[in-house]
């Protein structure tokens, strides 16, 4: 079987949702949702409050910043002990 990223053309970005980040790193989607937020690349493409409606949160991940985020936390980790 391939890896799928070999499918993908060069300069493409790959998007992951948070529901996929979240099976990547074995945390809750609410989890992901607060670390991811404010990361640069993120993109949030849900819809905003309203006075009787909540806002609806739909985070696209880049895969480029997921693979940032668990070097940053294998680094800080590594300081620890």
């Amino acid at each position: 079987m391939s890896e799928p990223n070999k499918s993908i053309p060069a300069g493409f970005v790959q998007y992951l949702s948070v529901e996929q980040v979240s099976l990547i790193l074995g945390c809750s989607t609410n989890t992901v949702a607060r670390q991811f937020e404010s990361i640069e690349g993120v993109i949030d493409i849900g819809t905003p409050g309203s006075l009787h409606k909540r806002r609806l949160r739909r985070l696209r991940i880049p895969r480029q910043a997921l693979e940032r985020y668990i070097a940053e936390r294998q680094v800080s980790r590594r300081r620890r002990h």
